[in-house]
């Protein structure tokens, strides 16, 4: 993102940047989030290790804790954090959304949603769940995750409009399949 866009393979001076119509509010929970990033035990991190996710990718992704549950914060496009969706460990069905009400429809529950302004003209991974992410991010892939595959069905298209490759990864369901499909539909030849 710092680099001179003339620079950049395929950069078109013509083209327009994508903005979407959302008021985003004028309180953020960056500050919470550092405190919950703070949190992070031994025994949480440790769970994360079984799952080869380091500790250096929690630190990236801003991965917490509050002390009952783990908190994946949403930060969106302008840099800050609204909301976080805080999950218990373990049990995937057991979470909450913290933060501004507001920012908490479909719309903006795209974990890592950065990452798309970064992969322009290249490749990019959806996966459902944030756990799925860490492990890629691991590995060193690029990527975003929804809480959940029903966001595959409201996902704007548009925000794809300029990656060259998608991969989308689910879980193994089949109704998780049928909305990754319809996606994939909508996003066209990539």
């Amino acid at each position: 993102l710092k680099c001179d866009p003339t620079e950049t393979p395929g950069f078109d001076p013509d083209r327009e940047p994508l903005i979407l119509d959302a008021d985003l509010p004028s309180h953020t929970i960056n500050q919470e989030v550092k405190k919950y990033q703070d949190s992070l035990t031994d025994q949480i991190v440790e769970r994360f290790k079984d799952a080869t996710i380091s500790r250096s990718v929690l630190e990236e992704m801003s991965v917490g804790y509050n002390g009952r549950y783990i908190v994946y914060p949403y930060f969106q496009e302008d840099g800050n954090c609204y909301t976080a969706r805080c999950v218990f460990p373990n049990r995937p069905e057991d979470f909450f959304w913290h933060g501004e009400q507001a920012v908490c429809t479909e719309q903006f529950q795209l974990y890592n949603i950065q990452d798309i302004a970064r992969c322009e003209n290249g490749a990019l991974v959806i996966c459902e769940g944030e756990d799925d992410l860490l492990t890629l991010k691991q590995l060193g892939l690029p990527g975003i995750a929804v809480p959940d595959s029903q966001i595959f069905e409201s996902a704007e298209a548009e925000r794809f409009a300029h990656i060259r490759t998608i991969f989308i990864s689910t879980v193994n369901c089949m109704e998780s399949e049928v909305r990754a499909r319809a996606l994939a539909s909508r996003l066209g030849y990539k």
